[in-house]
């Protein structure tokens, strides 16, 4: 798992503008190092996750360490008024009266 997790970081880390990338191995976890512009980085890939959401997790802990914000028109962005929350019935549960709720990841801290 580390393995492919550490793969899918090097392809992203390109996509982010990063250099000179390399996935090491050694001790106890693999590394990703390389640099963006002139600074230097090194990012220790999780080694044994059980969670599903591992690889986005350590995505993210990549994207904050390279200090990279994806463009606007990459991010999610509501359907509703003011583009924060949608309300929506949901389809097999209607007459219930069952709502479902689709929250903006932007309006998230």
């Amino acid at each position: 798992m580390a393995e492919q997790i550490g793969k899918m970081l090097l392809k992203a880390a390109r996509g982010m503008g990063a250099e000179d990338l390399r996935l090491e191995h050694g001790g106890k976890h693999p590394r990703v190092t390389g640099r963006i512009g002139d600074r230097p980085f090194m990012y220790v890939v999780p080694g044994s996750s059980s969670d599903w959401r591992a690889g986005r997790n350590a995505l993210s802990g990549l994207r904050r360490l390279l200090g990279y914000e994806r463009p606007r028109s990459e991010a999610k962005v509501g359907s509703g008024k003011n583009g924060c929350v949608k309300q929506s019935k949901s389809r097999n549960h209607s007459s219930l009266g069952a709502t479902s709720l689709a929250v903006n990841a932007a309006t998230v801290p």
